[in-house]
């Protein structure tokens, strides 16, 4: 999954008050070689062991990063798993897969839109009802389209970000979800299901109303519905942790050469606050990967299922897009399901191949040196998929490069439209923190051979562009695409990589 909906860094550099610095682009007039990949390896639990101790071990070492997790599952099974680096970098206490519980972040939002499937289900929640019926309270405009279920889904739910109390490290801080969701409602930004901005506060949303729904303390209904029937002995969405966990929980680190930092809270609790291990959430890939089954036990049903894992709106060719919940996009020309997450210092991806039975997930437990682990994060899925997973069209060495999309005649005049400078959709555009947000707009430059310039993310350096279709750019080398639209009377540019 595509790092770019990472919230982590820009709450790190509000709480620290450090800049994160950018590195000198590279010369875009040369564009990146086009290397078809060797022929697939056999996934098997030898090969992965092979290819992650080189890769892991370097990494971690390299990047200042402590310790990581990872899981690989396949047809049903475990396919591998282990732990690399250190949960307690002073006591060289190793990370274990099974024994080592990391916090995942946002794919913690995964069993928050799995609850609200199994609702859906039972015929208590509608995907398309207004929110607003379900809720004590008010949050769809007054007299215009309502926010639907379906909308907070796909982070159409048109709200302003809001960074406010958001985490604590103090348990006499935290707020229970419903105070912190009627103490801190969010502007609308935009009109609900038309503008994608990615937020917490929706998913949190989300998680009240499965509480409220199902009469059940929304961590008490993920323990029954969701970990116990699926085996998770441990995982939890309580906060602080359950004494019987407090032991297995690995300390979390700006990098490994620096002091441990206090255990995050995280107050929108459904949109991010799990504690797991790599061996449960294997676990919880098996089930999505035989449509909610698991040994005895179904979390939700074949139909149920499928239609979670598919496009729950529409999207642009080859752009990706939002599954119940899940980024649904293609690596390699593949279909890849899954969510990324990421508190200050944790760093996670669960990755689904649903057509090939396979899942992968991975946590570290530090940041690294000038940010390394979103690098290292991006090396492991992109070399498994391209040793186990290769585009099929380039699977040989010796296959053709494939020939880059002609560029459009009208590429210079178009350029010069797409430039400009952009802000995010999501954003906070109320108090202090909105300049922050302003000084974080990206430029996207058009150049004099109709080409056009946009910043990479989390890699240094600018991609070069060219105009494959009308108000359409691909990254020449690559599969990245922008394209231009008016949403709300507003010029817009949408990545095919981040639907969110």
């Amino acid at each position: 999954m595509k790092i770019g909906r990472i919230w982590a860094a820009m709450i790190a550099a509000l709480l620290s008050m450090v800049a994160i610095g950018t590195s000198q682009a590279s010369d875009p007039t040369t564009p990146a070689p086009i290397t078809p990949p060797a022929t697939a390896h056999d996934l098997s639990a030898t090969d992965v062991e092979a290819w992650l101790n080189g890769l892991m071990n370097y990494g971690l070492k390299n990047g200042d990063i402590a310790g990581a997790v990872i899981a690989v599952v396949k047809d049903g099974k475990v396919l591998f798993q282990a732990g690399y680096g250190y949960a307690d970098v002073e006591k060289k206490t190793p990370m274990d897969a099974e024994q080592v519980l990391t916090r995942i972040g946002s794919t913690s939002k995964l069993f928050t839109w799995t609850a609200v499937m199994q609702l859906v289900e039972q015929g208590k929640l509608d995907l398309n009802r207004n929110v607003d019926d379900y809720l004590d309270f008010k949050v769809s405009p007054a007299g215009g389209k309502p926010i639907t279920l379906l909308d907070l889904m796909n982070h159409k739910g048109g709200f302003e970000e809001g960074l406010k109390d958001l985490l604590t490290f103090d348990p006499q801080g935290m707020q229970s979800t419903e105070t912190y969701l009627k103490q801190h409602p969010r502007p609308l930004m935009f009109p609900p299901g038309t503008v994608p901005a990615y937020s917490n506060y929706g998913t949190a949303l989300a998680g009240y109303i499965v509480q409220r729904i199902s009469g059940e303390p929304y961590e008490r209904y993920i323990e029954n519905h969701i970990f116990q029937p699926l085996g998770m002995q441990h995982s939890t969405f309580v906060q602080p942790l359950p004494d019987s966990l407090k032991g297995m929980m690995s300390h979390g680190y700006r990098s490994a050469s620096e002091p441990p930092q206090p255990y995050e809270l995280v107050v929108t609790a459904p949109a991010g606050s799990v504690a797991s291990t790599a061996a449960d959430m294997a676990r919880f890939m098996l089930a999505h990967l035989q449509q909610g089954h698991l040994d005895s036990h179904d979390i939700l049903s074949t139909q149920t299922a499928r239609l979670m894992h598919s496009p729950s709106q529409p999207s642009l060719p080859g752009f990706a897009s939002m599954a119940h919940g899940f980024f649904h996009e293609t690596h390699n020309g593949r279909l890849l399901i899954g969510h990324g997450g990421d508190t200050i210092v944790f760093h996670t991806e669960l990755d689904l191949l649903p057509e090939e039975g396979v899942g992968i997930f991975y946590s570290f437990n530090s940041r690294g040196r000038d940010q390394a682990v979103y690098g290292l994060r991006k090396a492991v899925l992109d070399q498994f998929m391209d040793r186990y997973f290769p585009t099929p069209t380039t699977a040989s060495a010796l296959a053709p490069a494939q020939a880059e999309p002609a560029t459009l005649a009208s590429a210079a005049v178009d350029a010069r439209k797409i430039a400009g400078r952009y802000e995010s959709s999501r954003r906070v555009e109320h108090g202090l923190l909105s300049v922050f947000y302003l000084l974080q707009q990206t430029v996207i430059g058009a150049t004099a051979d109709g080409t056009v310039l946009a910043p990479r993310t989390f890699e240094p350096g600018e991609a070069r562009f060219h105009e494959i279709a009308p108000d359409v750019w691909q990254e020449i080398g690559g599969t990245h695409e922008l394209a231009l639209r008016t949403l709300n009377g507003v010029k817009t540019v949408l990545d095919s990589e981040d639907p969110t």
